[in-house]
């Protein structure tokens, strides 16, 4: 309970970030918060708070999967991803810095990989229908190895 709390405290706000929502770390004002967060999750059903919050977080999250090349000499530049995801949506696509910093992750990626491609780079995004497949090739094999061990 005081988990979600915090996690919907810290999900909720947007760049810049006010840190007077955040609980100051007082167990006593994060408990007592806590408690009054867990009354009304109860009172309207926590556990469906909490699948609520968890499709929220897959849907803020949810990024293309790349096809993976040969060789796997990507220069390691420094630079941390959400930084150069960040920069890519300033430079490439105009976005203010406010504006790219609250963009969804998910986002983020699927907006600087498109832009990417479209401007020649050699990344490629597996498809639906491609992740359908290796998904049900792989439920396949599954079941051959499980069928095996029998």
């Amino acid at each position: 309970m005081v988990d979600l709390y915090i996690a919907t405290l810290i999900c909720g706000q947007t760049y810049p970030v006010n840190f007077d929502v955040i609980p100051s770390g007082r167990p006593l004002s994060v408990l007592t918060n806590s408690v009054r967060f867990g009354y009304y999750s109860t009172r309207y059903k926590f556990s469906r708070e909490v699948s609520r919050f968890n499709a929220y977080i897959k849907d803020y999250s949810s990024m293309p999967s790349f096809w993976q090349s040969g060789s796997k000499n990507k220069a390691d530049t420094g630079v941390p991803d959400v930084v150069g995801l960040m920069v890519s949506l300033m430079v490439g696509m105009k976005y203010t810095e406010t504006e790219a910093w609250n963009c969804p992750i998910g986002k983020s990626v699927w907006l600087t990989a498109t832009h990417a491609i479209l401007n020649g780079s050699e990344s490629k995004i597996v498809s639906a229908k491609a992740k359908a497949f290796m998904d049900a090739e792989k439920k396949k094999k599954a079941k051959a190895e499980k069928k095996e061990e029998s």
